[in-house]
């Protein structure tokens, strides 16, 4: 295994990175929170070699969220985002970002489930062209079902 060199793609502070590779354009797509503001921002990630260059930054949210998972919708050619967005009480919601170039532009957030976005995750089902979204749901007090899973079915169109 080698190593390439290391790329400080951002000068101020984050959290929650995702990244995914989008296979229609060999790019690869790094979502994350900014701390300070509070916002949600996506980088283009072009590798080469042994080394990576970088698009510039991408806003899809001016207030505070949390990015939950990410993946490439090989069907639709389309990167899928969850948030956590605590601006809308928790809620966990969908973008869609098209990769063009060097940037990413995003749809509107979809809602697809009420105060209980953390620590949701997905996968994109290529037999049945759809994305899938488990999450944990919350509660307040103790339950024996506490612990259940709870799966969300979804197309993309869906999403849009």
């Amino acid at each position: 295994i080698s190593f390439g060199s290391v790329v400080d793609v951002t000068s101020y502070a984050i959290q929650d990175p995702k990244i995914a590779f989008d296979s229609n354009s060999n790019k690869i797509v790094v979502a994350f929170k900014e701390d300070n503001p509070e916002r949600g921002k996506a980088l283009v990630g072009t590798v080469s070699g042994t080394s990576i260059s970088f698009g510039s930054e991408v806003t899809w949210q001016n207030s505070n969220c949390f990015p939950q998972d990410m993946v490439f919708d090989t069907n639709s050619n389309k990167i899928v985002l969850i948030i956590k967005d605590d601006s809308d009480d928790d809620d966990g919601q969908a973008l869609v970002g098209t990769v063009s170039g060097t940037s990413i532009s995003f749809g509107t957030k979809v809602k697809f489930t009420t105060g209980n976005g953390e620590k949701a995750r997905m996968a994109f089902d290529s037999n049945s062209n759809k994305v899938v979204i488990v999450i944990q749901p919350i509660v307040t007090t103790y339950h024996p079902l506490w612990e259940r899973l709870v799966v969300h079915l979804y197309h993309l169109e869906a999403l849009r």
